[in-house]
C-alpha cells in the first residue's frame, strides 16, 4: 500500500510539473493564446496533418482552424502522450493481482525509473533554457540522452555547456549524449 501511494504521489507530481512546463512554454511563446484563438493578422494553416505518438502523419486534419504548432511543443505533447500510455500499462501490471510477484516488481521498478527520467528531462529542459537557449527538448533513455536545441547552429562552447548540464543532471556519460540544433 505504501509503495502504491508513494508511486502515485510521485506520478501526480510529475504530471503537474509536465503540465506546468508545457503551459509555461506555451504562454512564454504566446502559442497557447495564438492556437486557441487565431487573430486577424495570423495565417491559418489549412488541412494540417495530425501526428501520432511517434510523430508520423495519420492523414487526419485539424479542419484548417489552427496555425502550425511549434516543433518543441509538438514533440513534448507526443512524448507525454506515449509516456502516459506506458505508465498506464505499467500501473495496470503493478495493480494486477493475477500477475506474479516478479512481473509486478519489475513493472514497479520500470514505472519508478520512467517517472525519474521524465522528471530529469523536464529539469534539464528548464536548465538549458536558463542558459540562454530559446527552447530545448530532452529525451533520456537507457543511459543515453538526445538533446534538441532551438538554434540554427551551436558553438563548441554551447555544446560543451549543454553536455555538461546533461551529464550532471541526467546521469549520462558525455559520450552517450547527442546534441542536435533545430532551426527555428
Amino acid at each position: 500500500m505504501i509503495f502504491e501511494r508513494r508511486s502515485l504521489v510521485r506520478f501526480l507530481i510529475f504530471l503537474l510539473l509536465v503540465a506546468l512546463s508545457v503551459g509555461y512554454v506555451a504562454l512564454k511563446q504566446g502559442t497557447l493564446k495564438r492556437n486557441l484563438t487565431p487573430g486577424r493578422d495570423q495565417k491559418v494553416v489549412g488541412d494540417s496533418v495530425g501526428r501520432t505518438a511517434a510523430g508520423a502523419g495519420t492523414g487526419t486534419t485539424t479542419g484548417g482552424t489552427l496555425p502550425a504548432q511549434d516543433f518543441f511543443i509538438d514533440y513534448r505533447l507526443d512524448r507525454d502522450r506515449v509516456r502516459s500510455q506506458q505508465t498506464e500499462q505499467l500501473r495496470e501490471l503493478v495493480n494486477n493481482p493475477k500477475a506474479d510477484d516478479q512481473t509486478r516488481r519489475e513493472a514497479g521498478q520500470r514505472w519508478l525509473k520512467m517517472t525519474d527520467e521524465m522528471g530529469r528531462e523536464v529539469e534539464l529542459e528548464g536548465l538549458i533554457r536558463s542558459k540562454g537557449f530559446e527552447d530545448a527538448v530532452v529525451l533520456l533513455r537507457d543511459g543515453a540522452a538526445v538533446v534538441i536545441v532551438k538554434a540554427k547552429e551551436l558553438t563548441q562552447v554551447e555544446v560543451a555547456r549543454i553536455a555538461d548540464i546533461t551529464a550532471k543532471v541526467g546521469g549520462v556519460k558525455p559520450e552517450n549524449i547527442n546534441i542536435v540544433p533545430k532551426p527555428k
